[in-house]
């Protein structure tokens, strides 16, 4: 080839190379305005104006692009579906510019032309029913369906418009019904920026199916149809949608609502339904409409929305659980206003927050309402609402609780409540007019919160018998309450009406213009139980507490000056029917209510009351004596105590230090409940009034009763109660002595109890105020350590065991209360002292591997089991030591030592004899070395056995050990540094091969069961145990003998081997007349063989042919080899008359002559007449 050839084809190459590169960089054709109907499978954008004649699918895997601006036309009653990929107005996606309001995209649906036409979905079937639809309007299944095969970075939605779109039927699995709507997100999460729907028949959005999509922005209106109504849904539904982590998002959505009216029959909506889903609502705007927000069986956050409604701003009913774990509802800083009804419902076991909000109106209605119609399912309905704002509330209360229900009240501004401000129980119960659920266990806690300004009429003519009165401030019936430190002003009723219920007021300033607290019982069955301390009655006009058939302690407080027609009685107590004894089975008697299953929070009090009697118990009070309580008519002088009591105040300790949380529990002297307490943070149970005298009406003029607890002899010496538990009561008893001047003093328990720290009981007699610190006994842990001394460990440590804390005893309980009470406490942490730790101050701690987060249940327990792990391979080999201690929080166990033998390094072997490659025939070879390892603690040599493992091409491998001897004990002896094996191969195949040896050493570390990392030895040795076959001769019969035929020939011979003994000698005879054919009637196997070889056995031969030749073979067998047959050739002598004699004639009576006549010439065989006979056996023998 020359220069211009060459210089040709490399510019041929280049242009070439040039071309296929331009192929390569062509872009790919995208339609545009192409699809009208059908399926999109490529790219295809849309821009301008667009007009779809039939329904559009987007693959899987397709996309289409729709640009800013741009007006997309819907033949009336089809739909997009989205399968594949859809961005619309959005850069980050492949559109040309991002939308906005003024260039926003709009699908748009035409109306049909012919409104009278039956539409698609009028026989299409709902999977709920298994019916048609019977829908016939012409416009039905308009929308947009988005799935869940979309590539969510690919799909987009920004500033689109869906105008006019009746909506589709999608069927809810969460619901098993069908729900409607014209953009239908199902299990889509793509993102959605400043979405708007208008003229939409059924509802805007529907979101299924743990779809969990982002709306930025958008307005959402409720559906407009007219024909069937119930269709006309919410703006948006969420089903099934979301996570905990992945919830649906709202971010300042406006949504617009209908205008029906608040009635189930006027059909109004809410603008949102969640149900079974995680939605939240952020700065959402509900600017009109009858509902605002709702869920259902749903969790979620609602925040900063501004929510202006008719009826319910929003409502909660049930809770979000999955897996046991509960989700709650958080509904803060909201501002909600409504016309007629609440501005939040909280209903049957629903789980939520409230907070930072401010709600009004409710002019039909009360600001929250809280109920659970008895617990839906066993749940209670739980909520918290705080740091609110609450009011005016033009219709009825602040807070509505009725049913099963567990609330918490604080921090929160009641302003100008139209009447109580906070309701716990419905006390309109049996009232005429009034259908509300019966009384069920319930409990509020209401703590600092400012209530102001309430007014308003109030009546009940079943409670109160009467048909007016002011509202109180709490009404609370048939429920447990905790009242705290709440200021309540402008309240012209009473403080407290309580009904059948318990009550925990403490450190509250109640400024009033009624009653302070009005207790009675509930239908003369139910009593009230109510524990007051540090209150502040500020402008009581008339009785400060007011008690039927009710028990009350009050302590620390001041009576005020009162003004109305009670002045110089404020207080006042009354048992209102007749007596109650045993006599009359307790008739009349009283109970405490059902509500004591959620009895409130930290009660001081035990949940016991006296059930014949109004007890009033005071303490520590300013302005009170007994000339101020007034006891009503009564049926008996015991209907009505009064018990003057002292402040007592219990410390709890444990070693000196205090125990925050410990249980105070006080007994009266014959073992009844009185408090149980809980120490705060410095140990210290509540002040608590414990009665040191008790007062009966039982004087007065004439020793008459005259309605005062005042008169000499009223004490605790006539008050028919064994104070003291001596079993003596009141005069009987030698301490009401009169002349002494002594009376009845109080005996008190005082138990205190702290799981994990300790227990205490002990007694006092209460003569005036008393403070103890009590010492708790705490029962120490134990900890175990499984393994023993001397244990070997490689190199790195891990030590395992058990614990526990008090007493474990079998270990097997019946209940976790008795597996509590019996351990009483937990082991906290277990302690180890390494060796090269110096002291308790520097340790490490062991691994729990219980699994039971602290926790103590009948078959478990924090350190049931645990392991400590500690890396040693750095230390040389020896003996370490291991402290161990457990922890309970207060105590520590008795330390556990543990000396283990440490191993770093494996042992090392030396094998004198055989020599590699030797040959041994003799079937024996003794195998012996040495062996050496680092290890030189206490315990001494640690070499602890030497293992041979061996092999051949016909045996398979196997290994055997010599170990360190035993004591008596079981325990290893002296040392296995020089060693021996005599190996025994008589036994072994008898062949000669090689065997292959490899010998290696192990100590109570290394190489236990297998060589692992250890030095080892190989050793081929040739190993001769072939046999020798063994010999016979044959003795007997000889070569060529004749042998009279007999039942017992006799064969004989000698049999021996060289190497071992013969085990048997095989024998078989042969015909040569008949073709060698072997005979089967030779003898068996001689077994029996002497010690000189010598051997016989017999042959029948009594049925052998005469004259006929045999061969007579023997070989014999020594286990392993034959030896070479031998044979010998005999005749047989069989003769058939052998054994024929002649006969002996006897002549004893023998006739010697027998004449016979005979006709001479006749030839007839007669001729002789009969001739004549002889008869010779008897004469022959």
């Amino acid at each position: 080839m020359n220069n211009r050839s060459t210089s040709f084809l490399l510019v041929a190459l280049f242009v070439i190379s040039t071309m296929t590169a331009l192929v390569t960089l062509t872009p790919t054709v995208v339609a545009s305005n192409e699809t009208t109907s059908g399926t999109i499978t490529g790219t295809e954008i849309w821009q301008g104006g667009h007009t779809l004649t039939g329904d559009v699918e987007i693959a899987p895997g397709a996309k289409l692009i729709i640009q800013p601006g741009t007006t997309i036309t819907f033949l009336n009653g089809t739909y997009l579906d989205v399968k594949g990929n859809l961005c619309a107005a959005d850069t980050s996606c492949g559109a040309n510019g991002m939308g906005s309001n003024s260039s926003r995209i709009t699908f748009r649906w035409g109306t049909p032309a012919n409104e009278s036409a039956t539409g698609r979905c009028y026989k299409m079937m709902n999977p709920a029913s298994g019916q048609p639809l019977w829908n016939a309007d012409p416009s039905c299944f308009e929308g947009i369906l988005v799935r869940d095969t979309i590539d969510i970075a690919e799909t987009r939605f920004n500033h689109v418009t869906v105008e006019n779109a009746y909506g589709m039927p999608r069927y809810v699995a969460d619901l098993g019904e069908i729900r409607w709507a014209a953009f239908i997100l199902d299990g889509a999460s793509p993102t959605l920026t400043e979405m708007a729907f208008d003229g939409v028949n059924t509802s805007s959005v529907l979101v299924l199916d743990l779809a969990a999509p982002t709306f930025n922005g958008g307005s959402f209106e409720v559906g407009s149809d007219e024909v069937i109504s119930s269709l006309a849904g919410n703006a948006v539904q969420t089903y099934g949608a979301g996570s905990p982590s992945g919830p649906v998002r709202f971010l300042s959505p406006v949504f617009t609502g209908t205008e029906n009216g608040c009635s189930s029959e006027d059909n109004g909506r809410h603008v949102l339904w969640a149900q079974k889903s995680f939605t939240n609502i952020d700065h959402g705007v509900v600017a009109s409409g009858d509902y605002g927000y709702r869920y259902t069986d749903s969790a979620g956050i609602v925040h900063g929305n501004t929510i202006q409604t008719d009826c319910t701003g929003i409502d909660i009913n049930g809770r979000r659980s999955i897996s046991n774990t509960d989700y709650k509802v958080e509904v803060t800083s909201n501002t909600i206003t409504t016309g007629d009804n609440s501005p939040l419902t909280v209903y049957d076991a629903a789980y939520a927050h409230v907070e930072g909000n401010v709600m009004s109106g409710a002019a039909e209605g009360s600001g929250i309402q809280v109920v659970s119609s008895s617990g839906a399912a066993g749940v209670v309905t739980q909520v918290r609402i705080t740091n609110n704002i609450i009011g005016p509330i033009t219709g009825y209360n602040g807070i509505w609780g009725v049913g099963y229900f567990d609330m918490i009240i604080d921090n929160n501004t009641f302003l100008e409540i139209n009447r109580e401000p906070v309701i716990v129980g419905e006390y309109h119960f049996q009232d005429s007019g009034w259908s509300v659920t019966g009384p069920a266990p319930a409990r509020a806690t209401i703590s600092d919160n400012v209530i102001n300004n309430v007014s308003g009429s109030c009546s009940s003519d079943t409670v109160w018998d009467e048909e007016d009165f002011p509202c109180p401030a709490f009404h609370i019936f048939r429920a447990s309450v905790t009242i705290k430190r709440n200021i309540v002003i402008g309240v012209p009723g009473d403080a407290i009406r309580a009904i059948g219920s318990l009550l925990d007021v403490q450190n509250n300033q109640f400024t009033v213009g009624g009653q302070g607290a009005k207790i009675v019982d509930h239908d003369d069955t139910y009593a009230s139980l109510g524990f007051f301390s540090g209150n502040q009655w500020l402008g009581v006009s008339d009785i400060v507490y007011n008690i039927t058939k009710s028990s009350v302690t009050v302590q620390s407080e001041t009576i005020p000056s009162i003004t109305g027609g009670n002045s110089s009685m404020p207080i006042q107590l009354v048992w209102d029917q007749g007596e109650a004894y045993a006599y009359n089975n307790w008739d009349n008697q009283v109970i405490l209510p059902p509500t004591t299953s959620i009895p409130p929070v930290n009660f001081p009090l035990s949940l016991q009351a006296v059930n014949n009697s109004t007890v009033f118990t005071f303490a520590n009070m300013s302005g009170l004596s007994l000339s101020k309580i007034q006891i009503g008519a009564l049926p008996t002088p015991w209907a009505v105590q009064v018990r003057e009591a002292a402040l007592v105040r219990i410390r709890a300790t444990v070693g000196g230090v205090r125990v925050p949380g410990a249980t105070i529990l006080l007994e009266d002297a014959h073992g009844n409940d009185l408090y149980n307490l809980q120490t705060d943070t410095q140990g210290f149970a509540p002040w608590v009034a414990l009665p040191s005298d008790f007062h009966l009406d039982i004087r007065g003029n004439g020793d008459n009763p005259n309605g005062f607890a005042d008169d000499v002899g009223e004490d605790s010496c006539a008050d028919g109660i064994d104070n003291d538990g001596d079993l003596l009561y009141d005069l009987d008893d030698p301490d009401c002595n009169a002349g002494a001047g002594t009376r009845e003093l109080s005996k008190y328990f005082v138990t205190a109890y702290k799981f994990g720290k300790g227990y205490h009981k002990s007694s006092f007699n209460l003569t005036g105020t008393y403070e103890d610190t009590l010492a708790m006994t705490n029962l120490k842990p134990t900890v175990v350590v499984t393994q023993s001394d001397g244990h070997s460990f490689i190199r790195n440590i891990n030590f395992t065991g058990y614990a526990w804390d008090g007493n474990i005893g079998t270990g097997v309980f019946g209940t976790d209360q008795q597996a509590q009470w019996e351990q009483q406490g937990v082991v906290q942490r277990i302690e180890v002292k390494t060796p090269d730790s110096s002291s308790w101050v520097d340790v490490r701690y062991a691994v729990d591997d219980s699994g039971t987060n602290g926790e103590v249940t009948r078959n478990n327990r924090p350190f049931k089991n645990w392991h400590f792990e500690y890396d040693m391979a750095d230390q040389p080999e020896g003996d370490y030591t291991f402290d161990f201690r457990a922890y309970d929080g207060v105590d520590y166990s008795p330390i556990v030592t543990k000396t283990i033998k440490l191993n770093t390094n494996p042992p090392t072997i030396n094998v004198a004899s055989p020599v590699n490659g030797s040959m041994h025939n003799t079937g024996k070879v003794v195998f012996s070395g040495s062996a050496s390892d680092a290890y030189n603690g206490a315990l001494g040599s640690d070499i602890q056995e030497i293992h041979f493992r061996m092999s051949s091409p016909t045996w398979i491998t196997t290994t055997t050990s010599i170990a360190r001897p035993l004591d008596s004990e079981g325990n290893p002896i002296g040392a296995l540094s020089e060693w021996s094996w005599e190996w025994d191969f008589s036994v072994m195949p008898r062949i000669r091969e090689t065997w292959t040896f490899v010998i290696w050493a192990s100590d109570s570390g290394y190489c236990l069961e297998d060589i692992d990392t250890c030095d080892t030895v190989t050793l081929e040795l040739d190993i001769d145990n072939s046999n020798a076959a063994p010999v016979i001769s044959l003795l007997a019969p000889y070569e060529d003998e004749t042998i009279s035929a007999s039942h017992d020939t006799v064969i004989s011979g000698i049999a021996r081997d060289t190497d071992g003994e013969v085990s048997r000698v095989e024998i078989r005879i042969r015909d040569p007349q008949d073709a060698l054919r072997e005979l089967p009637n030779a003898p068996p196997y001689v077994t029996v063989i002497q010690s000189n070889g010598l051997w016989s056995t017999t042959w029948d031969t009594s049925n052998m042919i005469h004259d006929f030749h045999y061969l007579i073979s023997a070989r014999s067998f020594d286990g392993h080899s034959y030896s070479e047959w031998v044979e010998v050739e005999v005749i047989i002598h069989n003769p058939l008359d052998a054994d024929n004699r002649a006969p002996v004639f006897n002549s004893t009576g023998w006739v010697g002559e027998v004449i016979i006549f005979c006709e001479e010439g006749s030839q007839a065989l007669d001729r002789c007449g009969n001739g004549g006979s002889v008869v010779l056996p008897p004469y022959f023998s």
